[in-house]
């Protein structure tokens, strides 16, 4: 492997089901957590009052003139503007329980397909029909 970088008696593992070739599996999720905890004190990194102030002034100012912005835009163009209620984070992101779920219903709908392709040419067989030679690329 190359890029880990590891601290002193470092190590990680990973295991997978025993028997057949060592290369039939492939890792889609990878968790890595410490047993040790970090025990180093915090060190204080906050700014001063004074120029955390300033810069919540400074991000106000800019929110302002960006809702203005925005106000301006809807009112220019009301067909492409898009209302905030019509956010929402689960079109963009995938929780870990979603995404397994997906890949298990898509891995599902594979095999239902294949096997709904071997019924189609057992069913031909028995009728004594032709089967006919399925052409590479062909599904």
């Amino acid at each position: 492997a190359e890029n880990i970088y590891l601290p002193r008696n470092g190590h990680f593992g990973i295991s997978a089901a025993t028997g057949g070739l060592a290369d039939d599996h492939d890792i889609l999720d990878f968790s890595v957590s410490s047993l040790i905890t970090d025990s180093r004190p915090s060190t204080p990194s906050s700014l001063p009052q004074d120029e955390k102030a300033k810069y919540q002034e400074e991000f106000e100012k800019q929110m302002k003139e960006f809702e203005a912005e925005r106000a301006k835009f809807k009112e220019q163009h009301p067909d492409k503007a898009k209302d905030d209620d019509d956010y929402d984070d689960s079109k963009f992101y995938e929780d870990a329980t979603v995404r397994e779920l997906r890949q298990l219903f898509e891995s599902q709908g594979n095999i239902l397909q294949v096997l709904q392709r071997v019924d189609e040419r057992v069913q031909q067989l028995q009728s004594g029909g032709a089967i006919q030679p399925v052409q590479p690329g062909q599904t």
